[in-house]
């Protein structure tokens, strides 16, 4: 297929490329429910001068083509031209180029912000109501973006969402008469495309509630796959270690990194890893993001339990072997990880901390005592997510020799940065890579015990694991260096 040259634009539009090449004279001829169902994307529509019209197609390659040819024909009334299409993405193409016409916001306004959320593989969408207007926008690869890039057309009025609003309320089973105070939930969507798990915030605000919605099972990090222990990103060394730490009986795993940086994904496959021994896994959630197959899942209700600690009794009456804890939030749930990591049970937990000395110290303010955490605590992973370069667009850059020295790089290091194609949509981006730094044993414990003596040493407090992980990546061109920096906070 010729692909049709596209103008850059901004560098967080990142609009299938497939999508660009479809014309709305071509989308008129065929609705989008067809274009789905048949797998095809229009793309243009040709006259010969003589009154007869050829419109040309993709099409999915595993649909039978001469099949495909005459329902095309029937539903086009005109000549058609196809080719096909190997690549999954061919879907969210459709959905993208569909958004783009007018007629399309008619549907119903939730299945079109999740069908958008889906084609872009967003990680999260932001309703955020102002005076004269609804803003939306989603998160793509850890960048906010616009919606306007991609649905322009896509209207949210104030009857509209506050009837979105009341639809998502009702499947998370969430009060529907409330208006004035927070509430969360959470609840699953399922199309013929894409099933989706939704974690519902809505706040009160001048102008109405906001509204953040966490879609679990869409994005580069949250698909089954991404769920396999293998997938996770672990270098040799890495691996080993924590599957010697997710071997033992007893303690607690911390995986901690700033929000959106995979903590949840990580802990989660290792339990999935861990699900196949035997072993019996129950895991503590608000809410449960993702069904994991032989792990008892429980789901915090703190209107029925007055904190997390009160689960805890229940929980030991199951007979864990291993214990997952969602994320430590405060002192009743801090309380409650190490309290079941020092009755002789595995726990494993997430928390939001830049650092590892950060995630001490937050324990330390939590409470818990100095002799708890050198008792209880085998291994801190510490992560974080980077955006990747396209590799269709490298192009090498003279790094500043700030940047060469903080990374220990040689004069004989390449560093690259992608330009921005017609692969990439022309944002240089191609996806994100997982990096870490993992701490356990005497390190950890000389962390603890100089934070307890108020001056942790320095050089224990750099997160020397993810430098390491970011230099290589820096040097194989998988990564930006002003990429990298961003990632340590020094952008």
């Amino acid at each position: 297929m010729k692909y049709i040259e596209v103008a850059p634009g901004p560098r967080s539009f990142q609009q299938s490329h497939l999508a660009s090449c479809s014309s709305s004279e071509a989308r008129c001829l065929i609705e989008r429910q067809h274009a789905l169902e048949y797998g095809v994307l229009p793309l243009r529509v040709f006259d010969d001068g003589f009154g007869r019209r050829t419109v040309s197609f993709v099409f999915d390659d595993g649909k039978s083509q001469v099949e495909i040819i005459e329902k095309l024909k029937y539903l086009t009334s005109a000549e058609v031209e196809v080719e096909g299409y190997k690549e999954k993405s061919l879907y969210k193409s459709v959905i993208l180029a569909y958004l783009q016409d007018q007629y399309s916001a008619r549907n119903n306004l939730l299945e079109e912000v999740l069908y958008l959320s889906w084609a872009l593989d967003a990680s999260d969408f932001h309703f955020m109501p102002a005076a004269e207007e609804i803003d939306f926008k989603l998160r793509v690869n850890g960048e906010m973006v616009s919606s306007y890039y991609f649905a322009p057309n896509l209207n949210f009025g104030v009857d509209s969402y506050q009837e979105m609003l009341r639809r998502l309320k009702n499947l998370a089973s969430l009060d529907l008469t409330e208006h004035n105070l927070p509430q969360e939930g959470a609840c699953s969507f399922e199309c013929d495309l894409f099933k989706v798990r939704l974690r519902l915030s809505i706040i009160p605000g001048k102008f109405g509630p906001y509204l953040s919605v966490r879609l679990i099972g869409v994005g580069e990090f949250s698909s089954s796959e991404s769920l396999e222990f293998s997938r996770l990103g672990f270098n040799f060394s890495q691996s080993s270690c924590v599957r010697r730490e997710i071997e033992k009986n007893n303690g607690v795993i911390l995986f901690t990194g700033p929000t959106g940086s995979g903590k949840s994904t990580a802990l989660q496959a290792c339990l999935k890893h861990l699900s196949g021994e035997q072993q019996r896994i129950v895991s503590v959630e608000d809410p449960v993001e993702r069904e994991l197959e032989g792990v008892t899942q429980i789901e915090v209700d703190l209107g029925r339990m007055r904190s997390y600690c009160d689960y805890l009794p229940v929980i030991l009456r199951q007979d864990p072997d291993i214990i997952g804890i969602g994320e430590i939030r405060d002192r009743d749930s801090a309380r409650f990880v190490f309290e079941a990591g020092s009755t002789g049970h595995l726990v494993l937990s997430g928390m939001h901390a830049e650092s590892v000395v950060s995630a001490m110290m937050r324990l330390l303010d939590f409470g818990l005592t100095t002799n708890r955490l050198l008792s209880s605590i085998n291994l801190v992973v510490n992560q974080r997510l980077v955006l990747a370069n396209c590799q269709h667009c490298l192009d090498e850059e003279l790094g500043a020799d700030q940047m060469r020295k903080f990374f220990r790089l040689s004069e004989h290091d390449k560093t690259y940065v992608s330009r921005g194609c017609k692969s990439c949509s022309w944002s240089g981006h191609g996806g994100r890579v997982p990096v870490y730094d993992l701490v356990e044993g005497a390190k950890l414990h000389a962390i603890i015990q100089g934070i307890s003596n108020g001056s942790p040493p320095r050089v224990l407090s750099r997160p020397i694991g993810i430098y390491e992980s970011l230099r290589k990546l820096i040097v194989t061109g998988t990564i930006a260096p002003k990429e990298a920096l961003k990632s340590v906070g020094l952008d």
